[in-house]
């Protein structure tokens, strides 16, 4: 899998996180492909987001999925992909 790298450094500490960070942006820059699959899963990401907006508890849940693993995974692709500014 492509995020494996992703668990692995959250076991090694901030710098693991730091190390697949860099890796992430730089590979995001230079291989179209796998920014076109990183596009997608930021955008399908979000409208999930936006979807479980609309209902009653959504703040509850948006919270919950950005803090599952799927969630770490979208906010470390989201950074590395420019999506929250530099």
């Amino acid at each position: 899998s492509q995020y494996i790298g992703f668990t692995d450094a959250q076991n090694q500490g901030v710098e693991g996180v730091e190390k697949t960070f860099d890796e992430i942006q730089k590979k995001y820059r230079a291989d179209r492909e796998f920014k076109q699959t990183v596009d997608r899963y930021i955008g399908e990401f979000e409208r999930l987001l936006e979807e479980v907006a609309r209902d009653d508890r959504g703040q509850v849940m948006a919270r919950t999925y950005l803090t599952s693993e799927t969630g770490k995974v979208y906010t470390m692709l989201a950074h590395a992909a420019g999506r929250f500014g530099e």
